[in-house]
């Protein structure tokens, strides 16, 4: 029988989450052709803050200048543009904001590529952690407690916006209502002042006007009829009234027991003959 070969055993993990030693050349040929467009300058604490996987799968984990694996932790630290840890160094110009190339001296190369950002302990500054986005993206380092404070400014920036265009529509249309009422108020007058100029009013002498006179006093005001009364009314309406006729006549007296009539025409009517034929006694005395 054929017999079973023995498995050889993973290289230890080192520090990146690799392996030494293992797969050198592979890696060597894959990462130049991922690298082949370099797109840092300088590489500092600063952009390695987050959760990364190793070219090995292993996850790795950085807050600040600690960095977690699965087995042991190491410390950050800057140095001539990049970041060394326990002998290995980012190389910028192979390395990305989305992948990391560690080299040391003797090893195979290693990439990060990131994961997402480390979110912890914003709940206490009353941020929802499951509303920040996470997976692949342009990185850079977010200060979630910032940014929170920022939009909360933009938001009561934006509520005061809002009131203050609230309360120029309500000035506006506070605005459009009164010229809305001047104009129905203007209209009303312009046919009012119309109504009056279209009244043809005639002369009438002293003894027409005690013959109307007469006639309303032939009517009992209380159960009169209008058809009685409203023909007299409106006659004395045209007539060119004078002091004269008012106080030889004595004819607002015959009105003023229908201002109280209970048809609301002949009220009215008689209303305005004695309100306007008022008028005329008070200017009297004026002059």
């Amino acid at each position: 029988p054929t017999p079973t070969p023995t498995p050889t055993p993973p290289a230890p993990v080192c520090a990146l989450g690799g392996r030494e030693r293992a797969g050198r050349n592979d890696a060597n040929v894959s990462l130049t052709r991922l690298y082949s467009r370099p797109d840092m300058e300088s590489v500092t604490v600063k952009d390695l803050q987050g959760q990364w996987v190793s070219s090995y799968g292993y996850h790795i984990t950085v807050v600040n200048a600690t960095v977690s694996l699965p087995e042991a932790q190491y410390r950050l630290v800057e140095k001539d543009g990049t970041v060394e840890m326990d002998g290995w160094r980012v190389a910028p110009a192979k390395s990305s904001a989305e992948e990391m190339l560690w080299q040391k001296e003797g090893e195979a190369d290693l990439k990060w590529t990131f994961e997402e950002d480390v979110v912890e302990k914003l709940e206490e500054h009353g941020i929802d952690s499951g509303n920040i986005l996470k997976g692949k993206r342009r990185r850079g380092a977010k200060d979630y407690v910032k940014l929170n404070q920022e939009l909360e400014r933009e938001e009561a920036h934006a509520r005061r916006e809002r009131e203050r265009l609230q309360g120029e529509q309500k000035a506006l249309e506070a605005i459009r209502r009164k010229r809305r009422q001047q104009k129905e108020m203007n209209s009303k007058v312009s046919t009012k002042r119309k109504s009056v100029k279209e009244i043809a009013y005639r002369e009438m002498s002293i003894a027409e006007v005690q013959n109307l006179r007469a006639k309303l006093k032939a009517v009992d005001p209380a159960s009169s009829d209008e058809k009685n009364v409203l023909p007299t009314l409106e006659e004395l309406a045209t007539v060119k009234m004078t002091l004269k006729i008012l106080t030889e006549t004595l004819i607002a007296k015959a009105v003023n027991p229908f201002r109280k009539h209970r048809n609301p025409l002949v009220a009215k009517k008689a209303k305005l003959l004695f309100t306007s034929w008022k008028i005329i006694f008070k200017k009297s005395r004026s002059a």
